[in-house]
């Protein structure tokens, strides 16, 4: 009977995606952060204007929210 062939200790796919978490360095934290406040700020006043408020008294309202936030 012939000898089984050791197991084959094979390297990880060559194609496997490593992922890893890139890090921002604190002006792009912060300039990501504000864009995405004011994306937000901008949503938010447009769905009250759609529903009927005034535009000014839908900024105000949120501007409120936001700062106390």
């Amino acid at each position: 009977m012939a000898a089984m062939p050791e197991a084959v200790h094979m390297n990880p796919d060559p194609n496997e995606v490593r992922l890893q978490r890139e890090v921002l360095d604190r002006n792009q934290l912060l300039r990501f952060t504000s864009d995405t406040r004011k994306r937000e700020k901008s949503r938010v006043v447009a769905n009250l204007w759609s529903q009927g408020l005034e535009f000014l008294e839908a900024l105000r309202i949120v501007d409120e929210a936001f700062q106390d936030s």
